[in-house]
């Protein structure tokens, strides 16, 4: 009978402590280091006359927006098929609040010019509108890329035939790949919802970052071997997107409305917004802020660590039983 008490509390010290692992766990803001000049090919390297290191150590990133967003009725009233395309370049570093004048990122003095930009694609199922230009739905599929670009020569832009960014650049090379994350229970840096808020979209992504393995000189700390999550959240001003749809005065697009979808767009799409270009056609980009995040453990792998407790503590008892 003692050992079958002290068992079961053996299990439930295990599924207790993993219980309390998984109740006080929540995602953690990773500071990075990347050197731009250790990457292969070479982004940047020290430049006369200042000769500054592009390594640079950060904790947040500062990106444009370039994306264009379709919708396309589902056939259930006030719910569409939501697919999204993107660039999201970087324009700046930060580290605990400050912004970080990387030598050679947008052509800043003292390295090479350089530039790194995000490329992506993204879908939401069932994106429900419960008023006029009030949306919203969860992201189901999202695929990353994160492009680095020597010379800094990547130009975005917006096709006007199908309405879709397009980039003009020289050479590239991809530095990481992500895919949608799972939250488990969101948080604040664990979500994944795009919406619309009086006609403004917005959302906050969450992908995997799998930096690509070749590139343990770019990816300083941590190293090309962890795998991280990022974070992105972008809200838009109302002077950086645009609304475009064949049905007048459409609520959907609200007082963002700038003419009639192009002719390109694919077959069923009633509305299209463009980030990054406003109501009078100019293209000036969004915005939003990254983050590299810690992953919170999946409750699967919570539940492993009970069992891999309640083994330990069988072990032991075997070996008391043994000496005994």
């Amino acid at each position: 009978m003692m050992s079958i008490r002290r068992l079961a509390l053996q299990a439930t010290m295990g599924f207790a402590l993993a219980g309390l692992a998984h109740s006080t766990a929540s995602a953690q803001i990773v500071t990075a280091t990347w050197n731009p000049a250790g990457s292969s090919p070479v982004l940047s390297i020290p430049q006369a006359p200042l000769n500054l290191s592009p390594q640079v150590t950060f904790n947040q990133i500062t990106v444009s927006d370039f994306a264009t967003v379709y919708l396309t009725p589902t056939g259930t009233p006030g719910t569409f098929a939501l697919s999204e395309s993107g660039f999201l370049p970087i324009q700046s570093y930060q580290l605990n609040g400050s912004t970080i004048q990387a030598p050679g990122l947008n052509n800043n003095a003292g390295a090479t010019p350089y530039g790194i930009y995000g490329q992506f694609t993204a879908t939401i199922p069932n994106f429900v509108c419960s008023s006029a230009g009030n949306c919203s739905g969860q992201y189901n599929n999202i695929s990353f890329t994160l492009v680095g670009n020597p010379g800094d020569n990547a130009t975005f832009g917006f096709s006007a035939a199908t309405g879709l960014p397009t980039v003009v650049t020289g050479a590239t090379f991809n530095l990481a790949t992500g895919s949608l994350a799972s939250c488990g229970a969101p948080g604040p840096l664990c979500q994944n919802l795009g919406a619309l808020q009086a006609s403004v979209p917005n959302s906050a992504v969450t992908t995997t970052f799998v930096p690509n393995p070749s590139e343990g000189g770019f990816f300083v700390n941590p190293p090309v071997t962890v795998n991280l999550n990022l974070f992105g959240s972008f809200t838009n001003s109302v002077t950086q997107f645009s609304c475009y749809s064949n049905t007048p005065n459409d609520p959907v697009c609200g007082s963002f409305q700038a003419g009639t979808l192009p002719i390109g767009v694919p077959a069923g799409v009633t509305e299209m917004f463009q980030i990054g270009r406003n109501t009078t056609g100019q293209v000036i980009g969004g915005g939003g802020s990254i983050n590299l995040v810690a992953p919170i453990p999946e409750p699967a792998s919570l539940i492993l660590l009970g069992a891999s407790l309640l083994g330990l503590g069988v072990l032991a008892r075997r070996r008391r039983n043994r000496k005994a």
